[in-house]
Formats: structure tokens, C-alpha cells, sequence
């Protein structure tokens, strides 16, 4: 299909680890294939690794039959979730697509990781400290997809946590509750729960 339109180059911006670019475009056209962020296993997007690790920076790159060609670094901060980090990839990304249509010259200008060996966890640890946990949940806020996760240890009842503010309630009122629940039978339930939001 590509090849009916004879273009001079290909350049793909692709979400995903694998792509089909290569097998999309004529062998003898240049394909160029744009992308940003760090893959892990079990991880909802390429935002999620550099925030979850807590990267200082991430890093956009234009790659060519499997190579990295150019770079370009992206500060980040402690505020950033994934949504915000994704915004500055996609400014980066623009970037690097300007200079190659421009003909300039291509410079790697950092070298982060693509990937990494660690495996994204499922859901929030109790035990983890808050600094993680937030780190958890910026990395998870990406709207209008699914917010962080968090189970409640007395049901297993699954709670969307979206914020540290939500998280510090939900240890305040559930997991209390769970620790003080025989004291109050009796109680009408919504006084004592605060149900499930998955």
C-alpha cells in the first residue's frame, strides 16, 4: 500500500515495542521509525518506566533499520506524570522529525535507555513508602485511561487511586476500618465503607 504513493521517505511514530515499518515500506525508500520513553514488562505505556524509575530524563529517538540515528534528551521533574511526559515526547519527537525533513545534520544527543530489565507491578504495596507510591500513581495518570490500583487487604476489594490525597484517604478510612470493624457492628454499612470505585 505504501508503495503506490512512491514516497521519498517513511516515517512512522509507533506506541508499541515492535513495528511493522519495515515490512510496510519498499526496501528501497528510507524508513525512519520515531519514538520516545522506555518499554517494561507489564507496563500500561513508554511513560511509565522513566517516572516509575525515577529517571531525571527520558529521551526521544529516531531510529533507522534498528539503530538510533538521533536523540533528544527531555528533562523531567517530580511533578510529571504521564501525561505531561508524554506531551514533552511528543514536542521532542516533533523535533527530531523537523530536522530530518529539514536535511540537517542528525545528532545523538544523549543515550537513555529504551528498555528496561524490571517488571512493572500490578498494583500499589502497602508497604512501599510514599515517595514510591507516588511515583506509582503519577506514572499511572494518563486520562482517560485506568489510574493506579490499590486493593484493600481485609477484602481485596480493588480502589482507583488517582492522587496522593486519594491514597492518604484511602489508608485513613479503609484500611482504620478494617482494623476497627468488629468494634462496629451494627453500624449501617455506608457509614463504616467506602466501597470499591474498579
Amino acid at each position: 500500500v505504501v508503495a503506490t504513493f512512491k514516497p521519498d521517505m517513511v516515517v512512522a511514530i509507533v506506541e508499541e515495542e515492535d513495528s511493522n515499518i519495515q515490512k510496510l515500506s519498499p526496501a528501497e525508500v528510507p524508513s525512519y521509525v520515531l519514538e520516545a520513553g522506555a518499554t517494561m514488562k507489564g507496563a500500561p505505556w513508554k511513560e511509565f518506566a522513566p517516572i516509575w524509575l525515577a529517571w531525571k530524563e527520558s529521551a526521544a529517538r529516531l531510529v533507522r533499520d534498528g539503530k538510533v540515528v538521533a536523540s533528544q534528551s527531555i528533562a523531567m521533574t517530580d511533578l510529571d506524570t504521564a501525561s505531561t511526559l508524554s506531551m514533552k515526547h511528543g514536542d521532542a519527537k516533533a523535533s527530531l522529525l523537523a530536522s530530518l525533513l529539514k536535511g540537517e545534520e542528525l545528532t545523538l544527543k544523549v543515550n537513555v535507555e529504551a528498555s528496561c530489565e524490571e517488571e512493572a507491578p500490578g498494583s500499589i504495596c502497602l508497604d512501599w513508602t510514599d515517595d514510591k507510591v507516588d511515583r506509582y500513581v503519577r506514572a499511572h495518570t494518563m486520562p482517560p485511561r485506568e489510574a493506579a490500583k490499590v486493593a484493600d487487604p481485609a477484602t481485596g476489594d480493588m480502589y482507583y487511586i488517582e492522587c496522593m490525597e486519594q491514597f492518604q484517604e484511602f489508608c485513613k478510612r479503609i484500611l482504620k476500618e478494617g482494623q476497627h470493624e468488629e468494634k462496629k457492628v451494627g453500624a449501617y454499612a455506608a457509614d463504616t465503607h467506602w466501597y470499591s470505585n474498579v
